[in-house]
């Protein structure tokens, strides 16, 4: 069974997604909105409303609602106002993710390839840091519920049962972030247009379709007739966004996140980054009869969350975390199938590829800190070694040489167990590198930014009755996490210079003393000057 996979990896999982989960202070601006809005859900038991420190936001309401800050009132509402509940969430879906990466591949690919993958996935730093698992925001739950989506199509798509079920997870994932039904809907919509086997299926699909949605979208049909100005503006904004930049031309945009996106998935899913465009086409192209139209249908899922956010004028890092969970079943698909066979090109030139961009590149594993207030938001760079004095090209053409020579050798000495080595190699080496990328930022647990500091020293002494002189000075930036932490207490002036944000007095009496409890749950450290 599947679960199996996801049990036998639990020491693992706890240690990865959900150990010290409370320990460390806000990372993000939206993890601390997200969990705010939350909050005011609760205290009012009004969740038809998104508040956010008396606003009103109505792009929120359109684009990431309602299920998951349901999600987080209820965890509010079990664990109280606090760091875990803000990231409970998030922690959860990183596990229901893996689970459901673990059913996809066996149903694919086999048990064996259900654990691999699982184990990919978890030892993936993008998955587990940056906008993910290990802080409170949607990139998790938009990978579990459009990895569901793909399993609920394949399984259309074959048996022609499920139909109901796999609009249904349309709707989930529209109800938790709107934008991304656009990436099913494009995927499907070229399987439908290019796999004969499918084109049968698509009247049906469209049938269910016309019914299913507009039910599953009563959310937003609501918020559009109580709000339907703001809904234009929102409209308005979003495309905007999608197709910003049409004024510089729309080669030179898709350029520019094309780079972004290359180095984002390099660094956030090294080394298996190295493994990806290998294993996918390897696996489209090995594959026959009815295993073919599957990997035909992760593929063309996989490219359409790139192309969906490559035309998308806002960038960031994190934004395509929902394509690691397939990504990792193809690359475990892959080396399980390279172990039973005699190496082919590719695999002697992903073999090359590994040697050379573990030695090459040089990542951070021992003092990389994700909980700090800017590593999320640092320029994508990728430091290299100095291994040779030679220009970057030609040392990284000569290590992939070294690489493929090696593999030629395994591959003219191992005779029928050569396969089995090199996939076995290569996974030991990813797999290693990979666990020490997610393991080592947990030293790092108990990190508290200076916004953090401040917001524990100033809980500090309104309990002990003392007040706190003002104005109070902070150098680190972020809007909405300077909002969540202080709002209820101070009034926020914007700073300039070394200053990015001052806090006075509140102008309402009633204000003052409200202490936001829990997401500033540590203390000022020894050695700190109070503010």
């Amino acid at each position: 069974m599947p679960g199996k996979a996801v049990l036998f990896l639990a020491p693992l999982v706890y240690l990865v997604l959900f150990h010290g989960l409370g320990r460390y202070g806000l990372v993000n601006g939206d993890e601390g909105f997200y969990h705010d809005v939350a909050v005011r859900m609760v205290e009012t038991r009004d969740f038809f409303h998104l508040d956010f420190q008396g606003e009103h936001r109505l792009y929120d309401t359109f684009m990431n609602a309602p299920l998951q800050y349901w999600g987080r009132a209820l965890a509010i509402s079990l664990l109280g106002d606090g760091p875990v509940a803000m990231r409970i969430e998030s922690a959860s879906f990183g596990l229901a993710s893996l689970w459901l990466t673990a059913v996809l591949a066996r149903r694919l690919a086999g048990r064996r390839v259900a654990l691999l993958a699982a184990a990919i996935q978890l030892t993936t730093f993008q998955f587990v840091y940056w906008h993910s698992a290990r802080t409170g925001e949607l990139e998790t739950a938009t990978a579990f519920f459009l990895t569901a989506v793909v399993a609920a199509f394949l399984r259309y798509l074959e048996t022609g049962r499920g139909l109901v079920l796999h609009h249904v997870l349309w709707v989930l994932l529209a109800n938790w972030k709107l934008p991304l039904v656009l990436v099913p809907l494009l995927a499907e919509l070229v399987a439908f247009a290019l796999l004969p086997a499918a084109r049968a299926r698509f009247v049906p699909w469209l049938r269910a379709a016309l019914w299913v949605l507009p039910l599953g979208f009563s959310w937003h049909i609501v918020q559009f007739l109580v709000h339907w100005e703001g809904f234009v503006a929102v409209m308005t904004r979003m495309l905007a966004q999608a197709g910003g930049g049409a004024a510089e031309g729309l080669s030179q945009r898709l350029g520019t996140n094309a780079s972004f996106y290359g180095f984002a998935v390099l660094y956030g899913a090294f080394p298996y980054s190295l493994l990806y465009p290998f294993s996918l086409g390897a696996m489209l192209y090995a594959a026959r009869g009815e295993a073919r139209l599957r990997w035909a249908v992760v593929a063309l899922f996989v490219a359409a969350v790139f192309v969906f956010f490559l035309c998308v004028a806002k960038h960031y890092r994190w934004y395509w975390t929902p394509a690691i969970p397939l990504l990792s079943l193809a690359v475990a698909a892959w080396l399980d199938g390279l172990a039973r066979a005699r190496p082919g090109p590719a695999a002697l030139a992903a073999a090359g590829v590994v040697f050379a961009g573990l030695l090459l590149v040089d990542v951070d594993l021992f003092g990389a800190n994700p909980f700090a207030a800017r590593t999320p938001y640092l320029p994508l760079v990728l430091p290299l070694r100095s291994l040779v004095e030679a220009p970057v090209a030609a040392a990284a053409f000569g290590l992939f040489g070294v690489g493929a020579a090696l593999a030629v050798a395994v591959r003219t000495m191992g005779g029928a167990r050569a396969g089995a080595v090199l996939a076995g190699g290569m996974l030991a080496v990813c797999f290693a590198f990979g666990l020490l990328r997610v393991l080592s930022p947990l030293q790092h647990l108990d990190h508290q930014t200076e916004m953090v500091r401040v917001r524990a020293h100033v809980d500090a002494a309104h309990q002990a009755g003392r007040s706190v002189p003002t104005p109070i000075a902070i150098a680190e930036g972020g809007e909405l996490k300077v909002r969540a932490l202080f709002a209820r207490d101070f009034e926020i002036v914007p700073g300039r210079g070394d200053v990015a944000w001052w806090l006075f007095e509140p102008q309402d009496p009633r204000a003052k003393g409200s202490i936001r409890r829990g997401l500033s749950n540590a203390v000022t450290p020894p050695g700190a000057s109070p503010p």
